[in-house]
C-alpha cells in the first residue's frame, strides 16, 4: 500500500485537532498545595491584630519565595507623587543581595514597568530578551541588578496608595508561572487590605488617644446618649463629675435626678430642643452632691442622626466649672465694692472741693484768754466722744472753727467733714440737699446728686 504524504496544511490541521496532553499529576498537586497555602494565609489575616500585620506579610512573602523557588519577592507602594516606589515588605533568598525595607526606588530607573503597573497591567519575562524595545531603560536596570527573569503584578485593592508585587530571580526561566498571577493578585489584595485596616485602626487609636489626652487635660467627661434606649455611655471622668458608680447603668432619668431641681427643667428643655432642631446646645447647671453641696457643670452636646446600624444619639462633653463660678461671684462682689468705694470717693471729693477749710483745729484758733481756754477744754472733752455737740455763738465768733477743731481731734479725723449751711438753703432745696436728687428731678438738676446725709454715712 502506498503511504500518502501529508501536506504542511493538513499536518498543521492534524496538530490542531490532536488532543492536548493530560496534565502531569505533579502539576495538579502543586496547584492544590498553592491553593491550600493561600487558604491558610487568608484565614490568618482575617483577625490579625494590627501590630502583627507587618511580620505576617513578610513571613507570607517568604513562604511564596520558597514555593516558587525565586530569589526575591517584594511588596511595592507607589508614592503619591508617583516618582518613587517604596519597598514596604520584602523577602530574599539566602545569598541574594537584599533590599532595605522602607527604601525608595526611583520610577525613572524602570519607566516601562512603572507605566504598566499604573495601568494595572501585569508583565512577566523569562529572560531579558523577552522585554520589548520600549523597556530598554528597564533592561539596563535589571542587568545592573543581576535580574534575569521576573514577574510584576499590580494590586487592585481599595486603597489610597497603589501597590504591586515584584518577583525577580538571578537566573533565566524562574519567573512566576502565568497561571498563578490571578491568585497572587488576590493574595496582594489580602496584604493591602490588612495594611489599610491596620493603618486605619492605628489612626483610630491615635485619634482616641489624642481625644482622651485632650479630655484629660481639660478635665472633661465625655458622654454618648442613644436616643432609642435613653442609655448614656460615659467616661470615668463624667461619672466622677456626677458622683456615679463606675459600673452603674446610666439612664437619662438617673442623670437628671442628679441635677439641681431649679435647673432640671431648663436642662430637659434644652435637650429636647436640640433633638427637635438638630442643633448643638450648651448649658450650665448645678449637680447635687451627697454632702448636700452642689457643683456647677458646663455641658456641650450635638445631635447625630441615625445611620445604618448606628442609632440616633447625642454626644458631648461636660466639665466642672464650680471654681470658675465662685471666682465670678467673688469678682462681681469685689466690683460692686470697688464701685461703691469709687462713688464714695467721688462724693467725698465733691464736698472736699466745695469745703474750703481755712483754719481747722485748735492750733488755728488764735487766743489765750480764760474764756477761750475754757472753749479749748470743752473741745478736748467732747471730741473723743460720739455725742452730738451744739455750738452757740454770735455771727463771726468762730463757731465753724470750733466745729472743725472737734472733728480734727475726733476718731473721724481721717474722713471728710460734711457741712451744711442751713441758713443759706432755700426752702425748696432743703430736701434735695439733705437727701439727694435724681437727674432731671427739677429744672437745673442736670446730674444725680447724693444727699449730705448719705455722704456723711
Amino acid at each position: 500500500m502506498k503511504r500518502q504524504q501529508a501536506s504542511p496544511g493538513s499536518l498543521a490541521l492534524m496538530k490542531r485537532k490532536a488532543p492536548a496532553p493530560a496534565a502531569a499529576p505533579g502539576r495538579s498537586e502543586r496547584r492544590l498545595e498553592f491553593e491550600t497555602m493561600l487558604a491558610d494565609l487568608s484565614a490568618k489575616f482575617v483577625s490579625l491584630p494590627p501590630g502583627q500585620v507587618d511580620d505576617a506579610i513578610n513571613n507570607s512573602l517568604t513562604d511564596i519565595l520558597k514555593f516558587f523557588g525565586i530569589d526575591r519577592i517584594s511588596l511595592l507602594r507607589l508614592m503619591p507623587d508617583k516618582t518613587f516606589f517604596l519597598i514596604s515588605h520584602n523577602a530574599d533568598a539566602a545569598g541574594y543581595s537584599s533590599y532595605t525595607v522602607e527604601s525608595l526606588l526611583p520610577v525613572s530607573i524602570a519607566p516601562y514597568g512603572a507605566d504598566m503597573l499604573q495601568r494595572m497591567i501585569s508583565f512577566s519575562f523569562s529572560t531579558l530578551d523577552d522585554l520589548p524595545a520600549e523597556a530598554a531603560i528597564d533592561r539596563q536596570t535589571f542587568e545592573a541588578w543581576g535580574i534575569q527573569s521576573g514577574t510584576y503584578i499590580p494590586i487592585a485593592a481599595l486603597s489610597p496608595f497603589e501597590y504591586s508585587l515584584g518577583i525577580s530571580s538571578a537566573e533565566k526561566n524562574r519567573n512566576c508561572p502565568e497561571e498563578y498571577i490571578p491568585r497572587l493578585r488576590m493574595l496582594g489584595d489580602l496584604f493591602v487590605n490588612a495594611l489599610e485596616r491596620s493603618r486605619g485602626e492605628r489612626s483610630l487609636r491615635e485619634s482616641e488617644e489624642r481625644l482622651s489626652l485632650a479630655a484629660d487635660s481639660a478635665e472633661a467627661g465625655l458622654w454618648i446618649m442613644e436616643m432609642d434606649r435613653g442609655i448614656i455611655w460615659a467616661t470615668p471622668k463624667f461619672r466622677e463629675l456626677f458622683q456615679l458608680s463606675p459600673g452603674e447603668e446610666l439612664p437619662l432619668d438617673l442623670l437628671l435626678a442628679k441635677v439641681h431641681p431649679d435647673d432640671r427643667r431648663r436642662v430637659k428643655t434644652l435637650v429636647r430642643q436640640s433633638l427637635e432642631k438638630q442643633e448643638p446646645f450648651k448649658v450650665e447647671f448645678r449637680v447635687m452632691c451627697a454632702d448636700g453641696t452642689f457643683r456647677w457643670i458646663a455641658t456641650r452636646g450635638k445631635h447625630f442622626p441615625g445611620i445604618s446600624d448606628i442609632p440616633e444619639r447625642l454626644m458631648g462633653a461636660s466639665i466642672d466649672i464650680t471654681e470658675r463660678r465662685q471666682m465670678e461671684t467673688e469678682l462681681r462682689e469685689r466690683l460692686k465694692e470697688i464701685e461703691r468705694l469709687k462713688l464714695q470717693l467721688e462724693k467725698e471729693n465733691v464736698y472736699l472741693r466745695e469745703e474750703v477749710r481755712t483754719g481747722q483745729g485748735i492750733k488755728n484758733i488764735v487766743g489765750s484768754s480764760e474764756g477761750l481756754q475754757y472753749v479749748f477744754f470743752k473741745i478736748e472733752q467732747v471730741a473723743p466722744t460720739d455725742a452730738t455737740v451744739l455750738i452757740l455763738g454770735e455771727t463771726g465768733t468762730g463757731k465753724g472753727l470750733v466745729a472743725h477743731a472737734i472733728h480734727e481731734m475726733s476718731a473721724r479725723r481721717d474722713r471728710p467733714m460734711v457741712t451744711v449751711n442751713c441758713a443759706a438753703l432755700p426752702a425748696n432745696l432743703i430736701e434735695s440737699e439733705l437727701f439727694g436728687r435724681e437727674k432731671g428731678a427739677f429744672t437745673g438738676a442736670h446730674a444725680k446728686q447724693i444727699g449730705r446725709f448719705e455722704v456723711a454715712h
